[in-house]
């Protein structure tokens, strides 16, 4: 008789560069820059250890004045442990703009192919000498299994002189995912992000940030504060988790405009979970381009059709 097995992990992304570039958070972003603006970003969670999460994105969001709003694509690659996801995703943002705020509402469709290598898995009851690799369990399989399913997420996005932020439903499709006998389930995840930003009246700005993120189940929290000096130079730290079962990091952030375009971030998480003893922390890289290039600003003018011929 097969017993079945429920085993829960990290399923969501960590990002610690989250405010940097809003749209990898949030489609409903897409556009909110008036330029075009393209991130690649490569992050390394619990480093050293074996089968430790590893990502990759490459986002591009500009606005769309026709439709009245932004467009977006991003592309992303994960792995965690013996599984390796890979999604493509397009979204589309519909903007309210009035003379006090700006409201933004975007749907984001993608298709998530996900790999597990039965190679890497180790069971409790199984066999693993030399070459050898058996688990023992007949629901786990030896070598590579492929799925791929759709996506699906919806988003808000509000901003205003004093305070921006939003909230976004990820995974409302692909959350189940078969290979023959073996199901994978992910949890649906509510997002939910709020900035600000003042001076010191003179070259520094603040701009403290909170992201919080759960499944219904668990909840994680991201408070950052950065700072910038003369918009070139700029600095941060936050802190990932709010109690003892789900703190997890202190990220220390470092950034510079490297020209009117390009602008690279580096960022070190330091380990306070009790998994600080078995790894060498997360590294983060960012290069973020930006056309700095107001583009949709305003709409095109009514046509008018005149038959006489001038």
């Amino acid at each position: 008789m097969l017993i079945p097995t429920m085993l829960s992990s990290q399923q969501g992304t960590q990002l610690s560069h989250y405010m940097l570039d809003k749209y990898l958070l949030n489609p409903a972003y897409a556009g909110l820059d008036y330029s075009l603006s393209a991130t690649a970003l490569i992050r390394s969670q619990y480093s050293e250890l074996p089968g430790n999460p590893n990502s990759q994105f490459l986002a591009v969001n500009l606005p769309f004045a026709k439709w009245n709003g932004g467009l977006g694509v991003m592309l992303k690659n994960e792995r965690l442990g013996a599984f390796n996801e890979t999604g493509f995703y397009t979204s589309y943002a519909y903007q309210l703009e009035t003379n006090d705020f700006i409201l933004s509402g975007a749907l984001r469709v993608g298709l998530v192919s996900t790999r597990l290598s039965g190679d890497d898995l180790i069971t409790p009851g199984g066999e693993y000498e030399g070459t050898i690799i058996n688990h023992n369990d007949p629901l786990l399989d030896v070598g590579l299994l492929r799925g791929a399913v759709p996506d699906l997420g919806i988003a808000i996005y509000f901003r205003n002189r004093f305070i921006e932020g939003g909230l976004s439903l990820d995974r409302l499709w692909s959350r189940s995912l078969k290979f023959d006998d073996l199901d994978i389930e992910k949890n649906i995840e509510l997002g939910f992000y709020v900035q600000s930003s003042f001076s010191n009246g003179g070259a520094l700005r603040f701009i403290p940030s909170l992201l919080m993120k759960t499944d219904a189940i668990e909840l994680q929290t991201d408070l950052n504060l950065l700072v910038k000096y003369n918009g070139n130079v700029f600095g941060g730290i936050g802190i990932r988790g709010y109690n003892s079962t789900s703190i997890d990091a202190i990220s220390v952030l470092g950034g510079l405009k490297l020209n009117s375009n390009y602008t690279l971030t580096y960022s070190y998480d330091i380990g306070v979970s009790d998994l600080r003893h078995f790894n060498e922390g997360g590294h983060e890289i960012s290069l973020n381009y930006n056309l700095n290039k107001l583009i949709g600003v305003g709409r095109d003018p009514r046509i008018i059709y005149n038959p006489r011929h001038l």
